[in-house]
């Protein structure tokens, strides 16, 4: 059994589609996601290297699903230009029949490994859909003929559940860097050390200038 030939990653309009339950908690965590990731600037050593200054357009569903049976056709077509799935989880998600099409479809599509989870609330095994869980594959048999054949798989999670040794803002911004770099194509601990260079060199200039402004400061009082 081999798999599929490998083919040329197509072009996306949106680097992420954010999936999640259309209540107010998960609509903030969807909304802090969206002007997160679209805000976030690339470290300029890591555009060096020949990423992009900024993520490009995230999607997130301003409106209820639809009473149909079914995702209508705009969610289709974003789902489609989506390069990953970035799904808000918490105990209740599994209940919501909408976010659980949303992953089959992605999944259907083939991206099965670009299905990413913000964690909120609760235990992954509480949490996740069952469709989250899924590999999906094309392989080919001896005749050339595709199948799909789906395995288990374990999604990358980031993770802003509450925490005694971590604020709420030090979880957030792991998180955010934690789904950029999966986004970017580029390991975690990269781009966390990248970002601690660029805070410690912001840090820097921040302290240069106060000392020139008391400096000058002092020098006028004189």
């Amino acid at each position: 059994m081999d798999k599929s030939p490998t083919i040329a990653e197509p072009e996306f309009l949106y680097d992420a589609f954010i999936s999640y339950r259309h209540v107010e908690r998960d609509r903030q965590w969807a909304q802090w996601l969206l002007e997160s990731l679209e805000n976030y600037r690339v470290p300029r050593s890591l555009q060096a290297k020949g990423l992009p200054p900024r993520l490009r357009k995230i999607f997130r569903d301003e409106d209820e699903m639809p009473a149909s049976g079914d995702l209508n056709d705009q969610i289709k077509a974003a789902l489609q230009a989506s390069k990953f799935l970035i799904v808000v989880c918490s105990p209740y998600t599994p209940r919501s029949k909408w976010v659980e099409r949303e992953i089959q479809l992605f999944n259907e599509l083939g991206r099965s490994d670009n299905v990413l989870v913000l964690l909120t609330e609760g235990e992954p095994h509480d949490s996740f859909p069952s469709a989250i869980l899924e590999r999906h594959m094309k392989v080919f048999d001896e005749q050339g003929n595709p199948r799909t054949v789906i395995e288990g798989k374990e999604p990358l999670a980031a993770d802003v559940r509450p925490r005694k040794d971590q604020s709420e803002k030090t979880l957030k911004e792991l998180a955010l860097l934690r789904l950029a770099a999966c986004i970017l194509g580029v390991k975690f601990d990269e781009l966390r050390q990248r970002e601690l260079a660029r805070q410690r060199k912001r840090q820097r200039i921040w302290a240069a200038a106060t000392a020139m402004v008391m400096l000058v400061l002092g020098a006028g009082g004189y």
